[in-house]
């Protein structure tokens, strides 16, 4: 009646559920009211993002400088969601050999969490240009202002790339506009789609629950799946 998503609606039924068989194991309800009394709208569809190594070049070659160009790339390479790229530090970043180049890094997620992340050479190739020689500081570095991006600062240029190369996201094959988010997406079918476990994706996208990784894909762990990535162009 809200007018909020189906998934809204399931999430909220979940924790107040959770709440009620809570009281009930603690003696403070009889039962739970909610159990079997309620029909939950159907699952929402899972959006689906494909593009070819084509596309994905040329959306990289399109963006309108270098840092821009980098961030992207990296999206597709870890699929990090845009503020835990735009706040990544130099600080936080660890290249390694174990026994192949990867590099690991510390991000804080949703929720306020710090976590820490591996990332295959070639998320590690982009990070080795973008930091340079620099000690500290942001990783991702406006050019215009020497400091890191705003929170939306880059989303105009990227929609406008995006827009211009007519790339799109589909849900139930119907066209919908491509967000950034949707780099997510991409990284995830990667890895899916070449043969990565889901399990290890999951680790890689943070995500507590492999049902949600489940919503992304359109098909120490982590390390295994990565082994699936290809480099954008070769």
């Amino acid at each position: 009646r809200d007018g909020v998503s189906s998934n809204t609606v399931r999430i909220e039924f979940r924790m107040l559920s959770k709440m009620l068989g809570y009281a009930v194991r603690k003696g403070i309800l009889a039962a739970n009211q909610l159990q079997g009394r309620v029909e939950l709208p159907p699952k929402p569809s899972i959006r689906e993002v494909r593009l070819s190594d084509e596309q994905l070049v040329v959306l990289i070659a399109e963006m309108p400088n270098q840092s821009l160009r980098d961030i992207v790339e990296f999206a597709l390479y870890t699929g990090r969601r845009k503020e835990e790229i735009l706040s990544l530090l130099v600080e936080n970043v660890r290249f390694m050999d174990i026994p192949e180049p990867v590099v690991t890094y510390s991000v804080q997620v949703k929720g306020g969490v710090w976590k820490r992340f591996i990332a295959s050479s070639f998320a590690a190739e982009v990070l080795r240009r973008a930091i340079g020689n620099r000690p500290e500081g942001y990783v991702f570095k406006n050019p215009n202002t020497g400091t890191r991006y705003a929170k939306n600062a880059q989303l105009p240029l990227f929609h406008r790339t995006v827009k211009k190369l007519r790339l799109m996201a589909y849900r139930d094959g119907k066209p919908m506009k491509m967000t950034f988010h949707d780099l997510r997406h991409l990284f995830a079918t990667d890895l899916t789609d070449n043969g990565g476990d889901i399990r290890d994706v999951q680790a890689l996208l943070g995500h507590k629950s492999v049902t949600v990784t489940e919503n992304y894909t359109a098909s120490s762990r982590g390390c295994e799946a990565l082994k699936c990535q290809r480099k954008i162009g070769a």
